[in-house]
């Protein structure tokens, strides 16, 4: 019974540092893209600037516009990709956590069936049986054997 205490305190320990670990990763990996995401957007922004002033003027202004646009188009991205990322990776972490106490629980409540089951199966049944067995000899002994109108008495008095 201890040893499965044992177990199920160790599986619950891991699997709580296994979500946060994957969380943390998961954390990691998202900022890494949201940066990804906004120095690309960026780089596309200037690129962008640098063909509409080659095509003119008029060209310029709505390059220049569209570049500006585009760069606070992406950071506003780029923040939004973070922000549902570390959102996401809370709501991992505490649905993992979550997870692990209930499988915990599920555990206990078994350790706690299987250990009613074994009660009743080797000490609950037999001493019933032998009471039983006690009972239908004192039956046989008072009835049959040594008084038999006790039991025609036993009829009519109890039934």
């Amino acid at each position: 019974l201890f040893s499965a205490l044992w177990r199920a305190f160790k599986s619950f320990v891991v699997n709580t540092g296994t979500a946060i670990k994957g969380g943390f990763a998961y954390i990691g990996t998202s900022i890494k893209r949201g940066f990804i995401y906004v120095v690309t957007s960026i780089k596309n922004a200037v690129t962008a600037v640098v063909v509409g002033i080659k095509n003119g003027v008029t060209a310029v202004v709505t390059g220049i516009k569209n570049g500006v646009l585009y760069v606070v188009t992406s950071i506003k991205n780029g923040i939004s990709y973070i922000v549902i990322s570390i959102k996401n990776l809370i709501l991992a972490t505490f649905n993992g956590i979550k997870n692990s106490i209930r499988a915990t629980v599920n555990f206990f409540k078994n350790v706690i069936t299987r250990t009613g089951e074994w009660i009743s199966m080797w000490i609950i049944e037999p001493t019933k049986n032998c009471v039983y067995a006690i009972g239908r000899w004192l039956r046989y002994w008072l009835c049959a054997h040594w008084w038999p109108d006790l039991k025609s008495w036993i009829k009519i008095r109890v039934g």
